[in-house]
């Protein structure tokens, strides 16, 4: 660290860069802060080696844990019928979604023809499992169940993939969508697996079915992709954060490889889901389960968020959606689909990049640019959605937090990071009402501006479809 070299000039320094702060009570260092020499407040002389090493690792650690696994390209091979499902529990199903949009198929897209004994005979969404006609296929449109279900989220899925192939410029007769949505309410991960419940194995006899139907009408098959919107019943289970991911993981993982049996399709479906936002609906302080779909999108390629859900309105009860809501997460979706489609890589949400921790600044960059800080779309919450903890006490010691670049956010404090401190977003605190949504609900205030160009309107007027940031937690020390 201190040497002469071999023209007799004294060095001084190493690889290391000293951020100033208060770890070390001494140091010496060259001009730009490299660290020749290192004790800390316990008189301990600090080995640069294993300083760098810890970086490396801390880096390395940092980068598994928080940036998505972008490996081999993925290729979705066109079919004459490609099939996406609506997968989960009451949300996927479209419950409380009342006074439904989709009545009409713009399109050619289809779902299952429904039998003289459901409560609806022209199509059930197979929403009345032992009734449903798989014999045949009808336009698809979403309709009152009479049992409280009506506008899915895989009508603006089906029918935004379309809409998105006619803005490349394709004809409407180019692509046909088949859209069921075969989840069950009130269900968790577990129950949704293989060998369990059953709902899987509808999910499976649909898969069949269509792909029947297809080939006798002389046509190909074949699933592109399975939404999934589910975890508030495993809130109610307490299903730890490790076991979710896990579950969820291997519930894809067989979806993949018996969609592939009966299909002989040569590429895996994929899993797009939401990121769940109504853990204070169920009087948690920790949003676990958000996080680990966020965790199950940074492990597998195939596994991606399409959106959070904490910018949604939602119905009264504040735990199931409205059918505008329902419909734009079905167009969240169909964007996601839209993109892999497109560039044959992986779907993105707004989500962390980098942190960077000097004294009192933390200074965040984001996979995205245009970033704002809407109090209007989203009702302002606490520090924008950002906040500090130790454990799980809360530490109030953000000062202001500021966009500061295209695609970087400013945190500053007005105290030094406590040890093992981590830094939340859009996590709530405890006194938060107990509900979802973007007027009371554990929310943020961070977005892109895709939906500046990205809009369409609705009954209720102009839906922006911008990427808003998804819910966190990274260790800052």
């Amino acid at each position: 660290s201190i040497c002469v070299d071999e023209g007799g000039n004294f060095n001084i320094g190493s690889n290391i860069t000293i951020i100033p702060e208060e770890r070390f009570t001494f140091s010496i260092t060259d001009n730009d802060g490299r660290a020749a020499l290192l004790i800390d407040k316990k008189g301990k002389l600090i080995s640069l080696e294993i300083l760098e090493l810890q970086k490396k690792i801390m880096e390395l650690s940092y980068k598994m844990e928080n940036q998505s696994v972008n490996i081999a390209p993925m290729s979705l091979i066109k079919t004459d019928y490609i099939h996406v499902f609506s997968y989960g529990q009451s949300l996927s199903r479209g419950t409380m979604c009342f006074n439904p949009i989709n009545t009409q198929q713009p399109y050619d897209n289809v779902m299952f023809g429904g039998s003289t004994t459901s409560s609806t005979p022209s199509g059930q969404l197979d929403r009345d499992y032992e009734n449903n006609d798989y014999s045949k296929f009808i336009p698809l449109i979403a309709q009152d169940n009479n049992k409280g279900e009506a506008e899915s989220p895989v009508c603006g899925f089906a029918n935004g993939f379309v809409e998105l192939q006619l803005q490349k410029g394709d004809n409407a007769n180019q692509w046909k969508m088949v859209g069921t949505a075969c989840g069950e309410g009130g269900r968790s991960v577990s129950y949704l697996s293989k060998g369990m419940g059953g709902r899987y194995e509808d999910l499976l006899k649909q898969v069949n079915a269509a792909k029947n139907v297809a080939n006798g009408l002389g046509q190909s098959y074949s699933v592109w992709a399975v939404a999934w919107t589910q975890a508030e019943q495993d809130y109610a289970d307490n299903t730890s954060r490790n076991v979710y991911k896990k579950t969820l993981i291997a519930l894809h993982d067989n979806l993949k490889t018996d969609i592939q049996l009966i299909t002989g399709q040569p590429f895996k479906p994929l899993m797009i889901c939401y990121q769940v936002a109504s853990h204070r609906y169920y009087e948690k302080l920790r949003n676990d389960l958000a996080l680990a779909l966020l965790d199950a999108s940074f492990e597998r390629n195939d596994i991606m968020i399409a959106c959070p859900m904490y910018q949604f309105e939602y119905s009264q009860d504040s735990l199931h959606l409205i059918a505008e809501t329902s419909q734009q997460l079905g167009k969240y979706y169909a964007r996601a689909l839209d993109y892999v489609k497109t560039t044959g890589k992986k779907w993105q949400p707004l989500q962390v990049k980098n942190i960077i921790v000097q004294g009192r600044i933390i200074d965040i960059e984001f996979n995205k640019s245009g970033l704002v800080l809407d109090t209007t779309l989203v009702t302002k919450t606490h520090n924008y959605g950002f906040d500090i903890w130790q454990g799980d006490v809360l530490q109030n010691i953000i000062a202001s937090v500021t966009v500061i670049d295209k695609n970087r956010v400013r945190i500053v404090l007005n105290a030094d990071l406590p040890v093992d401190s981590y830094l939340s977003y859009a996590r709530g605190r405890n006194g938060d009402p107990y509900k979802s949504g973007r007027i009371d609900g554990a929310r943020g205030n961070l977005r892109d501006s895709n939906g500046d160009t990205d809009n369409y309107t609705d009954r209720q007027g102009i839906k922006y479809m911008h990427n808003w940031c998804v819910a966190f937690e990274n260790k800052l020390n």
